[in-house]
Parts: structure tokens; sequence; C-alpha cells
């Protein structure tokens, strides 16, 4: 299957094209080790096949331009000419200022989603994306912030597009989880990832009582106290390869 990224105007080819993930990983997750450097040895989360799949998963869209985002706890910090109500979200972006030159930042209200983890509420804001995602029809994506690199300043929140019929960019919505501390996300920052899948139709089933012939218990009854076996149960018994280029 193909995925096509598609860029909307010709400035957003010299900047940061979308890269499997593959090829962006988390620093510290490069830099880690297999085992723990103490006297245990344990093994480190490298070692998890299903976290490694998670990272490795899709896509990922990055940042183009330098953004610096702003929310306070008092006072209006811009005047927006389509609503009465006072704002205290606030950013700087070097694109969109000038005439002609394409927009990268925007806003949604709290009232339109009302509700944050913050104790207080401000508005949401909205990275304006200049890729189109295409897919195969019967495909679409999720698209959400990359896990694992444990971005704590800001938010990106998650959703499902699909992809095979929608031909706009898709615009990415965040929001502040910090006050009166300016944030700055920089050019090449990893902003979502794009997980494509296959829609299908799914019924739900729940059954009681043990399982019977588990692959996981024949293998841990056979291999019991072979550690470095049991480590790669997962990987040995039920791992099948995911490949995005």
């Amino acid at each position: 299957m193909e995925i096509t990224f598609h860029g909307i105007d010709s400035l957003t080819h010299n900047f940061f094209e979308p890269t499997p993930a593959k090829k962006f990983l988390p620093e510290w997750f490069q830099e880690l080790g297999m085992h723990v450097e103490d006297s245990t040895g344990h093994p480190t989360v490298k070692w998890c096949i299903p976290v490694t799949d998670m990272i490795t998963a899709g896509y990922i869209i990055r940042n183009t331009y330098e953004i610096e985002l702003f929310k306070t706890r008092e006072g209006t910090t811009m005047d927006h000419p389509h609503t009465d109500v006072p704002m205290r979200l606030a950013w700087d972006c070097a694109t969109g200022m000038e005439p002609g030159t394409p927009q990268h930042v925007g806003m949604h209200g709290f009232a339109q989603c009302p509700h944050q983890p913050t104790t207080e509420d401000t508005e949401y804001f909205k990275i304006l994306n200049h890729w189109v995602i295409r897919t195969p029809p019967g495909y679409s994506c999720l698209i959400m912030q990359p896990h694992y690199f444990f971005e704590k300043r800001y938010t990106m929140m998650p959703a499902i597009v699909d992809t095979d019929k929608h031909d706009l960019p898709i615009n990415f919505t965040g929001h502040l989880n910090v006050f009166d501390e300016k944030v700055t996300i920089k050019p090449g920052d990893p902003l979502v990832q794009v997980i494509p899948f296959k829609r299908d139709a799914w019924t739900m089933n729940i059954e009681k009582g043990p399982q019977k012939n588990s692959l996981m218990a024949l293998f841990i009854n056979k291999q019991r106290g072979v550690r470095h076996k049991a480590l790669r149960l997962y990987k040995n018994l039920f791992h099948t390869k995911k490949k995005f280029d």
C-alpha cells in the first residue's frame, strides 16, 4: 500500500518533509542500551517489541516554522475580531505575517471543546498544516502526538481522518500545559505521528474461563528458567513485522 503526502505550496518541500517514524526516533531511545547498567542487568524498554512497534509506526510530520506560544492567567493578550470573549492565548510565527505568505497558526475557542487538564481554561492553538495526506480506498489515518518523546509543555489532540476521501490539509490542534511561560516549537520538531490503517467493521465478543492451549503458557513451561529466551517470547511466538517506508 502507498501513502502520499502532497505539499500544497512550493515552500513546504524546502523545509521538513514527512519521514517514516523509524527514521525519527526519540534521542533518549536511540542512546538507551539493551540492559540496565547496574547489578541487576534488567532489560530496558528497548527489549519491548510492542513499544518499538509504537515508536516506529507510520510517519512523522514535523513543524516547519518556529512558533512561540504563550498563555496567561490574567488579561487579554490579543484582540480577535470574531469574538467578544477575552483571549489569554497569544502566538508569534515568522510566516503568515506578510501578505501572500502561508498562514501557519490559528486558534479555536475554549467553548468549542470545553475541557482541558489545566486548572484554568484557555483557547486552543491550531497549527495550519500544509500537507495533504492521501491513502488508498478503505484506509484511514490515526493522527496523534508522537508517544515516547514525552513532550510536557503542550499536547496535540488526536483524531482519525478518512484520508482516502479527505483531500484538504489536516490542521493540528493542541493546548498549552503551562502558564506564563513562552513555549517555542522549533522547526523540525515532531508534531504528529500518522499511522494508516484499514477500516473494518467490528463486533465485540466476551468469553469467560481459562484460555485453552495458550502458546504463551506452553512456551513458558517449556523454557522455564531460560531468561534470554523468555525475554524474546513475544518476538518468537506472536510478533509480525510492520513496514513503513
